[in-house]
């Protein structure tokens, strides 16, 4: 009936492109069958050539009967493209191509996975905030025969407001307000966003699959990281933070707070997780970053802050532990690390279902686990959380923190070479007289009377003196 149900994303510079989830390739058309059969001309699908700063090319369309859909039972099914009449004349005489599609009844699992997937599209779109030279750029597409607009909007992050004789500071609250209370939550000052970012997290998400015991973390805040985004003519440009958390099987991000380098994680955002052990001495690894959107194509990971490795084997269970840890800039020499990459402090608390057999787990080696990721930014991401810099490049500064090491080891080298010779000489460290019998001399031979004359202790060394000698 000429209106427009759905359209997919566009997929630049591909003479065979392929439409999948994430291109929008699936979508539910909801009708009765009274009005479908009564459009003689079904569905329309059309084909269009995208193009930024012109009006979009149609190149050709395909008409599905209504007996088909109605038929239909998910077989895949090619149709050639047709040209379609456009005011009267005929567009694109010479068409070619084909347009493969598949179709079927939904199903009500098939209606709460789209629904649910939408929901997680929202969430996963707050994460990627598309930003150039420090302005946001909002890409919005005219619907079909008309060209793309760009409509370019500065931000505001923060405002000053007059309470009664004070002026106040007021900041906006990232990357959402609180859904519950947006009139509250949009604007706040510093110590009100202290204060609502150690308050108990709403949405926790459930990862893992140990049977152990459940580990509660929550990211709460970062202080004092350093900006590693450029600015260019304006200051507004900051470090857009994330969290990584990798712990055994369970890879988590948190979301991103844009522009700050003190970002709060307010209770209503993705910051808590529920992890799963599968065994005691697993290390808990939280890594921080500055995320680069993917526009940024010559970007080959997102900038790494620091990172952290929490031991788990410290803390007693059902206990709440409010921890804060010191960011290191990795790679560079032990004796010139300083905390000038901030700090994060973290909620944990312990539940352990069965202690007994938390005790007994620990007379089994950590299993060998294995971790991947869809992405290769993402997993950059990942191995520098669990392990640092990156020591299989040829850096200047994993060179220098080599030698260092070397030179270290150059100073034990006398204190070994001293103990290895005491080893194999049992040579001792201090010089003992031993005194050994031997037969008394002829002079001395007739002053055994002059004993009778001599102290205990006169006699004692007398007699030493005379019947031993010194080695």
């Amino acid at each position: 009936n000429r209106r427009i149900i759905h359209q997919t994303s566009y997929i630049p510079k591909n003479l065979n492109p392929i439409w999948t989830l994430k291109t929008k390739a699936f979508f539910l058309f909801q009708v009765k069958a009274k009005e479908l059969f009564q459009d003689i001309d079904g569905l329309c699908f059309e084909v269009i050539d995208y193009d930024a700063y012109s009006a979009n090319d149609l190149m050709g369309a395909v008409k599905v009967s209504p007996r088909f859909l109605y038929k239909a039972t998910e077989e895949r099914r090619e149709f050639r493209l047709q040209p379609l009449m456009s005011k009267g004349i005929i567009v694109n005489h010479k068409v070619k191509g084909k347009l493969a599609l598949r179709c079927r009844r939904a199903t009500p699992y098939d209606k709460e996975f789209l629904k649910q997937y939408k929901i997680d599209a929202v969430k996963e779109a707050r994460k990627d905030p598309i930003k150039l030279r420090g302005v946001a750029m909002i890409v919005k597409n005219v619907g079909t025969g008309g060209g793309g607009y760009v409509k370019t909007v500065v931000e505001k992050k923060r405002k000053k407001e007059t309470i009664g004789t004070e002026t106040v500071v007021k900041y906006k609250i990232r990357p959402e307000p609180d859904p519950q209370r947006k009139t509250q939550t949009t604007w706040m000052t510093k110590e009100e966003i202290d204060k609502e970012s150690f308050n108990e997290s709403r949405v926790w998400l459930d990862a893992g699959s140990g049977m152990l015991a459940k580990v509660f973390l929550e990211i709460i805040n970062c202080k004092g990281i350093p900006n590693l985004d450029v600015n260019v003519g304006l200051d507004r440009n900051k470090t857009d933070a994330f969290c990584k958390i990798v712990y055994e099987d369970c890879i988590c991000s948190t979301d991103v707070i844009d522009d700050c380098l003190s970002p709060r994680w307010m209770p209503w955002t993705n910051r808590a997780f529920v992890l799963h052990m599968t065994h005691t001495s697993s290390p808990l690894f939280i890594g921080v970053f500055d995320y680069d959107s993917s526009l940024h194509t010559n970007v080959e990971s997102h900038d790494p802050i620091g990172r952290v490795n929490v031991d788990l084997t410290k803390l007693r269970a059902d206990t709440e532990y409010l921890l804060t840890y010191q960011l290191y800039k990795e790679g560079t020499k032990i004796s010139d690390r300083k905390p000038v990459n901030g700090t994060i402090t973290i909620r944990l608390r312990l539940e352990v279902p069965d202690e007994r057999h938390l005790v007994l787990s620990c007379l089994q080696p950590p299993p060998t686990i294995y971790v991947n990721d869809s992405q290769k930014r993402d997993f950059l991401c990942v191995k520098y959380t669990c392990k640092g810099y990156d020591n299989e490049r040829f850096d200047t500064n994993v060179i220098l923190s080599y030698i260092e090491e070397l030179l270290a080891y150059m100073n034990l080298v006398v204190y070994l070479k001293d103990a290895l010779i005491n080893l194999l000489l049992w040579r001792g460290n201090h010089r003992v007289d031993v005194r050994i019998p031997v037969k008394p001399s002829e002079q001395n031979a007739d002053g055994a009377d002059a004993l009778n004359d001599m102290t205990m202790k006169e006699r004692l060394s007398y007699l030493v003196e005379r019947y031993t000698k010194k080695t």
